[in-house]
């Protein structure tokens, strides 16, 4: 059965086809963990959260950098970039380990901007894709940032993040092709997972969320489906 063209259903005892996705979320229910996606208190929070993360940076460190500078009160707007890159400069703790923040300088001045941006301008807080559309327009936010604030904050099925492991979870699935490249069809391949979404009958803010908490907990066993995709969509 397909769900979509070329898309089709599976078997749900088979790894990473669409009915393995969807019983997991049916298995998992309402109360899962992997439901609770939410990083922030409020749009303020999650802006912050999300722009100090991502990009190639390990989640954790993202977080602990994202909690440092709320700790810190350095999410005003009112800070300057020297006091916010200082925070992001010193090391982190995570377990028992210490790490550095990659691109301090960089994310810092994003960083000083966005909450200055978030003084200065009322978010279209009425809808989702308006929303996202305004955050396109800060420094250091593409398209996957942007949805990525506007899932956690609207809890809205209109978008999707399309991280790497979202976007390898498609091309398992058959849903994205070895032709498409985020960068150029973010919007194309974002279309194609609302409407699969909307085609079994799942929440698209959940499902997303599911789908990137396994597929990541599942590391090398994606690497070893993968195997034969060309290198540039299956970067280690």
């Amino acid at each position: 059965m397909e769900i979509l063209p070329g898309v089709r259903w599976g078997k749900f005892d088979d790894f990473f086809t669409p009915a393995f996705w969807v019983s997991r979320s049916w298995i998992d229910g309402d109360s899962s963990p992997h439901f609770q996606y939410t990083l922030g208190r409020s749009l303020r929070e999650e802006v912050a959260a999300c722009l100090l993360g991502g990009h190639g940076m390990p989640a954790e460190v993202g977080l602990a950098a994202f909690h440092r500078m709320r700790e810190r009160g350095l999410l005003d707007g009112t800070n300057s970039l020297i006091d916010i890159e200082k925070a992001l400069t010193e090391p982190l703790t995570i377990g028992n380990r210490q790490v550095r923040y990659r691109y301090p300088h960089t994310k810092s001045r994003f960083l000083t901007k966005a909450m200055q941006k978030l003084n200065a301008e009322p978010a279209p807080m009425h809808s989702a894709l308006e929303l996202r559309n305004w955050l396109l327009t800060f420094s250091g936010i593409g398209p996957k940032t942007a949805s990525w604030i506007t899932r956690n904050v609207l809890h809205s099925d209109e978008v999707a993040i399309l991280d790497i492991h979202i976007i390898r979870a498609g091309l398992l699935m058959g849903l994205f092709s070895t032709k498409h490249s985020v960068q150029r069809d973010y919007f194309d391949m974002e279309a194609r997972l609302v409407a699969f979404a909307r085609a079994v009958g799942v929440s698209l803010s959940r499902f997303d969320s599911i789908i990137w908490c396994y597929m990541r907990q599942m590391h090398e066993m994606v690497m070893n489906a993968l195997t034969g995709l060309p290198s540039s969509l299956n970067p280690a």
